[in-house]
């Protein structure tokens, strides 16, 4: 008699989960004509019925996941594969990454993508090697995904498949692998990014320059004065104010030298820099540039002399103010720059 029992009991919970693999399996299908249409939104709404019916099914929960990375939501996609843990492993552990994981394999290059992208969201360390096989992946939206993931992995083991990424055909990954290895911090990536300062797109020599400035933070700057002799013009500028931001005294020469040979668009920036450095020993030249035929050097110019603390230029700060002819920005500039220098003049005592 138990054993009668027992079977009806098992027979009905088979019946049961026949019923509810058949309803999963025709949602899925339903989702999947949605999808065709791009219709996502009802796609996601049915999903979403079905899994507050049944919220242990695994496929459910894995189909609406790659229908946020199809959908390009990756943020939604990371908050439906932490519930997927949540509710599947009871929190006790990742197993089911493999979610993502296989995501990474689709057909639908959509998918690949969003898919590094949400792996580096939610920090798997595990998930490296498989992100940096998307490198060598046929479309060029998926290697610039996978390379802006793995500069968000903040992994030092993809500093050199992103340097390796420097060499891509397409420019957008050039791109976002110079600003991911500037994310990543590594000195390592110094060399390859000067040589990327001489990439055909501008674009490219854009982040590669600001990777570079970002890079010399480090506190290894050897490589930086190395390129100040360089026959490459570009990469002795790049070296030059990139040691400028961490007021390297190296620099300074060749930022003189820019204020008497360099580009017009150059000169002012060369003077803001040799302010910010705030060595003494260039106040005389800073006093020049008041006097300079751009009105551009004349502005960093008074500010120089702010950042260097020189009182003893508040008389000619007050002329310039007081110059009539002269740029009246520059002039008002003059006269701010001369009354916060006053405050710092020591006060005689009679």
């Amino acid at each position: 008699m138990r054993f009668i029992y027992l079977s009806i009991v098992g027979f009905i919970l088979f019946c049961c989960i026949g019923c509810v693999s058949k309803k999963e399996k025709e949602t899925i299908a339903k989702v999947d004509a949605l999808i065709e249409v791009r219709e996502f939104e009802k796609a996601l709404n049915l999903l979403t019925t079905g899994i507050h019916e049944t919220p242990e099914s695994k496929s459910l929960h894995r189909r609406r996941i790659t229908l946020f990375l199809k959908a390009d939501r990756v943020d939604l996609a990371v908050s439906a594969y932490r519930e997927f843990v949540r509710v599947l492993s009871k929190g006790k552990s990742t197993i089911e990454d493999a979610v993502l994981r296989d995501a990474l394999r689709d057909k639908d290059p959509m998918i690949r993508g969003n898919a590094a992208r949400a792996l580096s969201t939610i920090n798997d360390p595990d998930a490296f090697s498989s992100i940096a096989k998307l490198l060598k992946d046929s479309e060029n939206e998926v290697r610039r995904s996978a390379v802006y993931a793995l500069g968000d992995l903040k992994d030092d083991r993809a500093v050199d498949p992103l340097i390796e990424a420097l060499k891509d055909s397409w420019w957008f990954v050039r791109s976002d692998a110079a600003q991911a290895l500037g994310r990543l911090r590594n000195p390592k990536a110094v060399a390859p990014l000067f040589l990327l300062l001489d990439d055909a797109d501008p674009q490219v020599q854009h982040a590669s320059t600001n990777a570079l400035l970002t890079l010399v933070k480090q506190n290894k700057p050897e490589e930086y004065i190395a390129q100040l002799k360089s026959p490459n013009a570009k990469h002795v500028e790049v070296a030059t104010f990139a040691l400028a931001t961490i007021r390297h005294r190296n620099a300074i020469p060749q930022l003189l030298e820019y204020l008497t040979t360099g580009r017009a668009e150059i000169r002012p920036l060369a003077m803001r820099v040799i302010g910010q450095i705030q060595d003494s020993n260039t106040t005389a030249v800073v006093r020049q540039g008041l006097q300079d035929k751009d009105p551009a050097v004349r502005h960093e110019a008074i500010i120089a002399l702010v950042e260097l603390q020189d009182t003893g230029s508040i008389d000619m700060l007050k002329g310039i103010a007081n110059k009539a002819g002269e740029d009246q920005v520059i002039r008002q500039l003059a006269a701010r720059a001369a009354d916060r220098l006053l405050k710092i003049v020591p006060t005689v005592k009679p």
